[in-house]
């Protein structure tokens, strides 16, 4: 396995996760307006390279009171999967949670890694019409951790 290395996301990262980020399902417009924010969010973002490629991304933010912080995004690219990135991008992302004082982060995802990780599936988390909306036509759930 080629050595990956994981780094913050820095302002000058905007280009490179726009154009080198295609395996990413987001819509591009989309991604532009919001992956100019997250640049700028540092240090709850994270890219996965190998050989300066990006081949993963989590893109996080915390809520305004800090009490919570949200993943927006992760994604690896598909050659590089269950390789453990995934993983390991969202174990810094907790490391910096938890040095920012944040007692929960919560996602949308399917089960995947999560429960491993110490996520549990809520049903409560939003109101029911939204969490209908999840489940049913983004077929996800909210997936919530205590730190």
């Amino acid at each position: 396995m080629e050595a990956v290395t994981i780094r913050q996301v820095e302002p000058r990262d905007f280009f490179k996760m726009l154009n080198d980020v295609d395996w990413c399902d987001l819509p591009r417009e989309r991604d532009s307006i919001y992956l100019l924010a997250v640049t700028h969010q540092a240090p709850f973002s994270f890219l996965a390279e190998v050989d300066g490629r990006p081949v993963g991304v989590l893109l996080g933010h915390p809520a305004a009171d800090r009490s919570q912080a949200y993943v927006q995004q992760l994604a690896i690219t598909p050659s590089y999967q269950r390789q453990g990135i995934g993983t390991r991008l969202l174990q810094r992302f907790e490391q910096v949670c938890r040095e920012h004082g944040i007692r929960q982060i919560w996602l949308l995802g399917t089960a995947g890694i999560y429960p491993k990780r110490g996520y549990r599936a809520s049903q409560d988390y939003f109101d029911p019409e939204i969490m209908k909306y999840i489940h049913e036509v983004k077929k996800n759930k909210v997936q919530v951790k205590d730190l």
